[in-house]
């Protein structure tokens, strides 16, 4: 049920790039990429340098899914807060952040399901994440099929605790470039 992250090569970023070029060209809506849930990391890129390269070659923005950064850091074995570190934080303008758990036959899969409660690590990443993001505008909290009220409440309140202690308020100004209704 999980798909397949990029592999991360010079090549696949270049190509990534490119989609994201010709996408600008076309739409006059900012695409923003997401880091991909990564059950597993193949190539000789980190996921940081990766993203490093597309959003500098397209100029682009960033979404930032915090259980996918964990995922990553889980598949490779490396310290999340490195991983988070390695990312281009200044160009994130929303994160998301989802429950999932740490496969029991495989310690280095982690299954981003939306069905579980949010782990405390995600939530670390979280907090860390909205610290060093300066032009962060969302946070989305992503939910699935099976998540009971319980952990939906407890999910939500450590969420907003954190969001309140950072003093994070989202900012509902309209990016640059962006027309407004009713203008051309």
């Amino acid at each position: 049920p999980y798909f397949t992250p990029p592999l991360f090569e010079r090549e696949v970023a270049d190509h990534v790039v490119d989609g994201i070029r010709r996408m600008q060209e076309v739409s006059r809506y900012p695409f923003v990429p997401e880091i991909p849930s990564c059950t597993l990391a193949v190539g000789r890129m980190s996921l940081g340098e990766f993203f490093h390269r597309v959003t500098d070659g397209a100029d682009c923005d960033l979404l930032l899914d915090v259980a996918h950064v964990f995922s990553y850091a889980v598949a490779v074995r490396q310290p999340y807060e490195d991983v988070l570190r390695s990312l281009p934080l200044d160009r994130v303008v929303e994160i998301h952040v989802a429950g999932g758990y740490i496969d029991p036959t495989f310690d280095n899969r982690y299954l981003d399901t939306h069905s579980h409660a949010v782990t405390p690590a995600v939530i670390d990443l979280l907090q860390e994440a909205v610290a060093h993001a300066p032009r962060l505008r969302a946070v989305t909290y992503e939910i699935g099929v099976g998540l009971g009220a319980d952990e939906l409440d407890s999910d939500f309140e450590r969420i907003e605790n954190l969001l309140a202690e950072v003093g994070w308020t989202p900012s509902i100004s309209r990016p640059s470039g962006l027309a407004t209704a009713g203008t051309a």
